[in-house]
C-alpha cells in the first residue's frame, strides 16, 4: 500500500565497503538459496501483466504503463504467471494518514497479484513521477510475495533483519518505518527511481537491492 507522503528528506551518509553484516547476508543468502531467474531472449518481447483503466487517469495512458513496466523493471519482476494486472480505479481513498495511492491483492491460492492504482487528489492526478513511483512500490510487494508466499524465504529473513537493525535514519520515508514490507517496497521503488538517496541513506540495503533482487541491474537518476 503506498499512502500521499513528502519527498523524502536527503540524509548525508559517507559510502565505503561493504560492512561484515552484508557480507554475512550474502554469504548466507547464496548457501540457502540459488535464485536464478529466467531470462527471456532479446529478440522476444517480453509478456507483461493486463494495464487497464489508466485512460481515466489523465495522466498515463494504458500504453504509457505497459512501456513503463517494460522499460523500467526486470522481466520476472512484472512476469503475469505472479503480476496478472495492473489497473487504475477512479476512486480517492481517503486515509487517516493522508490517502491511499496504490495497493496490492495477493492470491495464496494462486500466488499471484493484483495491483490497482487510485486517485492521488479529490479532484483529480497532478503529479506523473509519483504515480510512475506508486506503480513501483506495488511491483515490490509484487516481488516480495514471489520470493516467499508460505513463510519467509531466506532472502526474507536476510532482509527482515537488515530492516529491523536499521536506525532511524536508514529508512527512505517516514512510510517505509512501518514494517519490514513497506520498507522493502518503499527502498524497491527508491532504488529504481532515486537511487543516489538510498545509497546516502542506507549503502546496505542499497547492495542487498542490487545483488538479490535485480541481480546486478543499477539505474540513474
Amino acid at each position: 500500500m503506498t499512502p500521499l507522503g513528502d519527498v523524502p528528506k536527503r540524509i548525508e551518509q559517507p559510502e565505503g565497503p561493504p560492512s561484515t553484516d552484508q557480507v554475512e547476508i550474502t554469504r548466507r543468502i547464496e548457501e540457502a538459496e540459488e535464485f536464478k531467474p529466467e531470462r527471456l531472449p532479446e529478440t522476444l518481447e517480453a509478456p507483461l501483466p493486463e494495464v487497464r483503466g489508466f485512460e481515466r487517469s489523465g495522466l498515463m495512458s494504458n500504453q504509457e504503463v505497459r512501456e513503463y513496466l517494460d522499460e523500467t523493471f526486470p522481466p520476472e519482476h512484472v512476469a503475469p504467471e505472479s503480476l496478472k494486472s495492473v489497473e487504475y480505479v477512479d476512486m480517492y481513498l481517503p486515509h487517516e494518514e493522508g490517502n491511499i495511492l496504490g495497493t496490492t491483492g495477493y492470491n495464496l491460492f494462486t500466488d499471484t497479484s493484483k495491483i490497482e492504482i487510485y486517485r492521488q487528489e479529490p479532484d483529480g492526478n497532478f503529479n506523473r513521477p509519483r504515480m510512475e513511483r506508486t506503480i513501483a512500490h506495488e511491483v515490490g510487494h509484487n516481488v516480495w510475495n514471489d520470493m516467499g508466499w508460505h513463510g519467509l524465504s531466506p532472502r526474507q529473513q536476510a532482509w527482515a533483519e537488515l530492516s529491523a537493525n536499521s536506525a532511524p535514519d536508514e529508512y527512505v520515508s517516514e512510510y517505509a518505518k512501518t514494517d519490514m514490507q513497506e520498507d522493502f517496497a518503499e527502498t524497491y521503488a527508491t532504488y529504481i527511481h532515486d537511487p543516489e538517496l538510498l545509497q546516502e541513506v542506507s549503502p546496505g540495503k542499497y547492495e542487498f537491492m542490487r545483488d538479490h533482487i535485480f541481480h546486478g541491474r543499477e539505474y540513474h537518476g
